[in-house]
């Protein structure tokens, strides 16, 4: 057998042996509390897959494991106060793939699941340091193009749910002004739309 070929052949049963890399991820955590539970869960899915648990110990911790490709997902650290309150566990949002990623924030800083379901429902917040994961940086990019239309939707819609539910001693506003809310928050929809359009269009990959 021709000597290179040899060679060639024995290259391709070393890989074929070598494990997948996969993805290990590192936080540091000031301010948390010590043996708290901290879970990995894919994001944006109904049953909230559980993936990985661990606990924070001494301000960090670890999960590690391999993705088929880069997936959104969350960092829950399950609050150890009582209260009645839901949705005050705290959260980290982040995409991940399959290379050594670091997280570094301060544990009140990080958004509260209840977050969520207003303006920043992507999680996302300034204080949380993510480094290692392309497609996070990636994200960073689309999301802080998003931000001032989110946010802009957010008031014309809060300013429609005060129009159809006056505070108290209010007198309802005419149903002209209900109507050009509307149309506002039609036109940013469109023009949030079409945004995002683009960039999916000038990231193609």
């Amino acid at each position: 057998m021709n000597k290179y070929l040899l060679l060639i052949l024995l290259s391709l049963a070393t890989l074929s042996f070598r494990k997948p890399a996969g993805y290990r991820v590192s936080g540091t955590i000031k301010g948390g509390f010590e043996g708290m539970k901290i879970y990995l869960r894919y994001a944006g899915t109904r049953d909230n897959k559980i993936v990985d648990s661990t606990t924070l110990h001494k301000g960090q911790f670890t999960f590690s494991g391999i993705l088929n490709s880069a997936r959104f997902c969350t960092i829950l650290f399950k609050d150890t106060a009582k209260t009645d309150r839901w949705g005050q566990d705290r959260l980290i949002n982040l995409f991940m793939e399959n290379a050594g990623i670091t997280i570094q924030a301060p544990y009140d800083s990080l958004a509260k699941e209840i977050d969520l379901y207003g303006f920043n429902s992507s999680g996302i917040v300034p204080a949380v340091s993510v480094k290692g994961s392309a497609s996070h940086d990636f994200y960073l990019r689309y999301h802080t193009q998003a931000a001032p239309m989110e946010k802009e939707k957010d008031e014309l819609f809060d300013q429609y749910i005060r129009y159809l539910n006056p505070d108290k001693g209010e007198t309802q506003q005419p149903r002209a002004v209900g109507m050009k809310l509307c149309r506002q928050m039609d036109v940013v929809d469109s023009s949030a739309k079409a945004q995002t359009l683009q960039f999916i269009r000038d990231n193609p990959r």
